[in-house]
């Protein structure tokens, strides 16, 4: 593919699903690594892998893009209950929250986490598996620029299956 994510001098190759054609991150940080590549200056300085002229920490310039999400998501099942995982600074589920849906997010980050219950969300910190969320309590799952950092995407679906009620999309 030629894409790749840069990160502490150290490259991470992206290639492509044969089968789904699906884009993901071949090598991965794990562990401390992991936790320490999605710190504060993530989210200042390279989130969205550089493509974005923005930080995450500001609310403004999310506004629209968050707006356009939600009007598909009811035209999907109307209003109900959102789970965000990687929900980052919160500012999706905080535009839900205003739009009378429940939202509750799951991020690994430290301080998105901090700023987003800040905001006064609930957002529970670590992985998807981390958050042992209840069976079929979610209408919309939603993950943006999330599954590429997953060890295993069939284990983070078969979870996301779970937390779905019936009829709720992913």
């Amino acid at each position: 593919l030629g894409m790749k994510y840069e990160w502490d001098e150290v490259e991470f190759p992206a290639v492509e699903c044969p089968m789904c054609a699906m884009r993901f991150l071949r090598v991965q940080p794990v562990g401390e690594s992991l936790a320490a590549l999605y710190s504060a200056e993530y989210f200042e300085a390279d989130f969205r892998c550089g493509r974005s002229d923005t930080h995450s920490f500001d609310e403004a310039s999310f506004r629209a893009e968050n707006a356009g999400l939600l009007d598909r998501f009811e035209r999907y099942r109307g209003k109900g209950r959102l789970l965000e995982v990687g929900c980052a600074s919160g500012w999706l589920m905080k535009h839900a929250a205003e739009r009378a849906w429940q939202a509750t997010g799951v991020e690994l980050s430290a301080d998105a986490v901090a700023h987003a219950r800040g905001l006064g969300l609930e957002v529970r910190q670590g992985t998807l598996a981390d958050a042992n969320l209840p069976a079929a309590s979610f209408d919309i799952v939603y993950m943006g620029d999330v599954l590429e950092h997953v060890p295993d995407c069939r284990e983070t679906a078969e979870q996301v299956e779970r937390a779905l009620a019936p009829g709720g999309h992913f």
